[in-house]
């Protein structure tokens, strides 16, 4: 399995395009590398053409909820000793503030250097900040889920040096090879102060359980690799 923010940032580097959301994955059968991603994101048109419906996209993607996380009632499972509580309701909250599109509670959960950098490298690059990329996770929920109507009934949590050690050759640092993807876009200046400015980093695969339209319970994400870095004021998701 690739990851959901990895396939998203080779996606930003061969073709200038973050319109669309993809690169979650439900299944391994269903699994997206950023290289594919690359190659059908070459067909969808040149950055040029995306930046003309930049103003418009916007103005129909910004989150309007203010809802409350002391009504999210996700069920959280993982191991104390690997994963850390405040870690576990971070990574809770974060869902939440993307299931219910509440943009100033996604940016509470997210890591402050993260937060400056990519705003400035979406606005720089496409006129945009993060306001249209919590809109577009929303609806890459919605795609996997198969219906706008799911609710998200709980987060399985672990390690992903253990979760997903059979997708990696033996001995894999699994926190590097996540960093690499970001020392790509935003350059070694952003990796090293991420490093310097972080007590922990830890490289974490959620599983996400739903109830959709039905009732029926699915799971809308099997295994999504995450980026979380522990600071002095507590933890923040690169993504």
């Amino acid at each position: 399995m690739k990851t959901f923010w990895k396939a998203i940032y080779g996606w930003i580097l061969s073709s200038c395009i973050l319109v669309t959301v993809t690169g979650c994955t439900k299944t391994s059968e269903d699994s997206v590398s950023s290289e594919s991603v690359a190659e059908d994101s070459t067909q969808a048109g040149d950055s040029s053409e995306s930046s003309e419906n930049t103003d418009s996209d916007t103005e129909e993607q910004q989150p309007v909820t203010e809802s409350d996380p002391s009504n999210m009632n996700y069920a959280l499972t993982y191991d104390s000793e690997e994963i850390p509580a405040g870690l576990a309701e971070t990574i809770a909250t974060y869902f939440y503030a993307i299931e219910t599109q509440n943009y100033a509670l996604y940016l509470e959960q997210i890591n402050p250097l993260y937060q400056e950098t990519m705003t400035a490298f979406l606005t720089d690059n496409y006129g945009y900040g993060l306001e249209t990329t919590i809109e577009q996770y929303h609806q890459t929920l919605v795609e996997y889920a198969g219906t706008d109507s799911f609710v998200i009934t709980g987060l399985e949590l672990s390690p992903a040096s253990e979760a997903l050690s059979d997708q990696y050759e033996e001995g894999t640092d699994f926190v590097a090879d996540y960093l690499e993807t970001y020392t790509t876009v935003f350059g070694e200046d952003f990796t090293n102060e991420l490093m310097d400015t972080s007590t922990a980093l830890y490289d974490v695969a959620v599983t996400m359980k739903a109830k959709d339209d039905k009732g029926t319970d699915i799971t809308v994400m099997d295994g999504l690799e995450m980026l979380v870095a522990e600071t002095e004021d507590g933890f923040g998701i690169l993504g």
